[in-house]
């Protein structure tokens, strides 16, 4: 999940076992926020893409689950961790044309917001539908600190469409 760069220093992390996770978005990831109800990890990167993992496995083999069904399995060790197994991805997709500055959630946790170097700030739902952007007064003539703030709802032409398709994992 992390873009550490170069590779060899993987180790330095904490959960050091684990393979790290691949994906199709390649970017470095520039912010993260974590939704704690439905154990998702949503990662932001330098390329505009906005990649969602599934952390529940991740963390119950961190934390040392001891079911019987972590115990057998053949790519657990002895205390019943596995490694080198990387989370799920649930979803990726592209939500801004350059890099993405901040990832954050609403406070119902049901939508996040996104802003970018191409400055645009975007409402997006959890499995990539556009929502919507907020644009400070395009064409009004005023000074840019005077202008007022307008929602733009999601247009078909709009980055509604993401680039990648993925299967919903495990959910």
């Amino acid at each position: 999940i992390w873009s550490i760069r170069p590779l060899p220093y993987c180790p330095l992390l904490r959960w050091s076992g684990f393979a790290p996770a691949e994906s199709e978005c390649a970017g470095v990831v520039t912010d993260m926020v974590w939704h704690a109800p439905g154990l998702l990890l949503f990662a932001a990167d330098d390329q505009g893409y906005i990649t969602v993992w599934e952390m529940h496995g991740v963390l119950e083999r961190t934390l040392g689950s001891q079911s019987p069904k972590h115990q057998k399995s053949p790519s657990a060790s002895p205390r019943g961790r596995h490694h080198g197994i990387p989370p799920p991805l649930r979803r990726c997709w592209r939500a801004h044309a350059s890099g993405i500055t901040e990832i954050r959630l609403l406070p119902d946790d049901l939508c996040l917001v996104t802003c970018s170097t191409d400055q645009n700030v975007c409402i997006w739902g959890f499995d990539g539908e556009w929502i919507g952007c907020l644009e400070q007064g395009r064409g009004s003539g005023k000074p840019l600190d005077l202008r007022p703030y307008h929602f733009m709802p999601a247009d078909p032409k709009g980055p509604s469409s993401p680039l990648m398709q993925y299967r919903k994992q495990g959910m």
